[in-house]
């Protein structure tokens, strides 16, 4: 079962990641439904990745990015590559920085809105 790099990447989408919601997350999360705006967390779309907030009807998937994780170039990699496949597969994709989130959520969460 372990060599099968396919088989892990599907057990490992079935887990959530982080265990918890990070406080970014949790910020989106109850500006969305302060505003009556219902959303599915963590959800993996296309065996590929688990956006942190889905809306599935419209294919949109909202990234909140950490400053510092984000920032390093493995990770930025493997960032535009899911949403390469997700655009490619007519997901929409929006990803709000630590910093952007904190500074204004109100703000991501209209640019949210505009979207769906």
């Amino acid at each position: 079962m372990w060599e099968n790099p396919e088989l892990i990447r599907r057990l490992r989408l079935g887990r959530v990641y982080p265990k918890k919601d990070t406080s970014i997350e949790r910020a989106i999360q109850q500006e969305l439904s302060r505003r009556g705006i219902r959303f599915v967390k963590h959800l993996p779309i296309l065996n590929r990745c688990q956006a942190d907030v889905a809306f599935p009807e419209q294919k949109i998937a909202v990234f909140c990015d950490g400053d510092y994780w984000h920032n390093r170039p493995d990770v930025r990699s493997k960032d535009i590559t899911q949403e390469m496949i997700l655009r490619a597969n007519g997901w929409r994709v929006l990803r709000f920085w630590e910093h952007e989130i904190n500074a204004d959520v109100s703000a991501c969460v209209s640019k949210i809105r505009a979207a769906l």
